[in-house]
């Protein structure tokens, strides 16, 4: 494929698609058919899936929004806690994590190198990045265990295998995640090219990694995500202008911190 199908692809999902909100992160993604993955947390989208268990879920999830652009995250946080109580569901876990996550890497860019003195501002908010890192692999951790009741079943539901993958690619355990990807891609194929594309991407299989995100193009099978892995592959083989023109098609439809920071990345690099 080339980026006039990238392109095509792209403009059929405009005009045929529709905007999904996720039940655990808030995040609006365009989705074709019945399902998909947010474009955020990378959660599946479905319908009756996740937060539907709860009725009060939206709402829940619009407030730990704006709690979080309030940089609010302790509040945002004690409202994930109070949902898991609620239903149960280790997704949440999930999502509470990359709350954490965020918090920590606010914390590290507030730190700078112009200050006065011995700058123990910056002391501060590294000890604080390093206990909210801690944080979220605690509540990955969490959520691995709260699945792995469900693994040991000859067929476990698909959400179980799912999240505890890419609870395993977040805490860059790959050989655990690539395991799971080998059973989630016996149950759903799917989310079995999603979780393949995101491990070979991560094993530094750009190759590999190109193949899986075009199969995710398809109007049956379509991931606006797969877009943003199609740009990271090039990029990492070095096939630099063919990256940015990807990203350039994506950001009109896709709003993501890693979308921009690639885009950067792939500025500097054609400098070179």
């Amino acid at each position: 494929m080339g980026i006039g199908t990238y392109s095509k692809a792209l403009e059929f999902v405009a005009k045929s698609g529709r905007r999904t909100t996720c039940n655990y992160c808030g995040a609006d993604t365009m989705i074709v058919g019945h399902a998909g993955i947010c474009s955020l947390c990378e959660l599946p989208l479905a319908p009756g899936q996740g937060g539907a268990r709860d009725a009060n879920a939206p709402q829940s999830i619009s407030k730990i929004t704006e709690l979080a652009e309030a940089n609010d995250y302790d509040g945002a946080a004690s409202a994930y806690d109070a949902l898991y109580k609620e239903s149960k569901d280790p997704a949440y876990l999930y999502a509470e994590a990359l709350l954490r996550i965020r918090q920590s890497n606010s914390q590290i860019a507030g730190i700078r190198y112009d200050r006065n003195g011995f700058m123990e501002e910056n002391a501060g908010l590294r000890d604080n990045a390093a206990k909210f890192a801690s944080a979220a692999r605690g509540l990955l951790n969490d959520a691995i265990s709260a699945c792995s009741n469900y693994l040991n079943e000859e067929r476990p539901p698909i959400s179980a295998l799912y999240l505890s993958f890419i609870c395993h690619m977040k805490l860059s355990n790959l050989r655990e995640a690539s395991v799971l990807a080998e059973r989630i891609n016996g149950i759903d194929s799917y989310l079995g090219t999603y979780s393949r594309m995101m491990l070979e991407i991560n094993l530094l299989e750009p190759g590999l990694a190109l193949k899986d995100a075009e199969l995710l193009l398809k109007p049956d099978s379509f991931s606006i995500n797969a877009l943003f892995y199609i740009a990271m592959a090039l990029f990492d083989m070095k096939r630099y202008g063919d990256a940015g023109k990807v990203v350039g098609v994506l950001q009109p439809h896709l709003q993501s911190v890693q979308l921009s920071v690639l885009a950067s990345e792939i500025e500097e690099a054609m400098k070179v």
